[in-house]
């Protein structure tokens, strides 16, 4: 298969962290890292020619790729553990600041 020059060819396997819940005994991922982590991503898929991710959809570093790459046009696929709405139903989502757009 040949490719075009400038065209994207890489895909990427992301694992995320959720949100810590407020309150955390541990913080791991505080709701104040978003951008942190969202610019970080931005940086990574840009400096990379990342051309589609893979990942799930939880609440947290999950969305924030998802909403990044859909930003910068890049294809997504989402792998759920089991039904879409369950999946929705299930997902601790403490805010709706993430995931309005998916």
């Amino acid at each position: 298969m040949s490719e075009m020059p400038g065209s994207r060819a890489v895909a990427l396997a992301l694992a995320g962290r959720r949100i810590d819940a407020e309150g955390a005994d541990t913080p791991r991922f505080p709701l104040s890292q978003v951008e942190t982590v969202r610019r970080r991503l931005h940086d990574l898929f840009v400096g990379q020619q990342i051309g589609a991710i893979v990942r799930s959809a939880a609440y947290g570093a999950d969305l924030v790729a998802l909403e990044e790459a859909g930003k910068l046009g890049i294809r997504r696929r989402v792998v759920l553990p089991f039904a879409k709405e369950r999946f929705r139903q299930t997902c601790r989502r403490p805010t709706r600041q993430l995931g309005r757009g998916l």
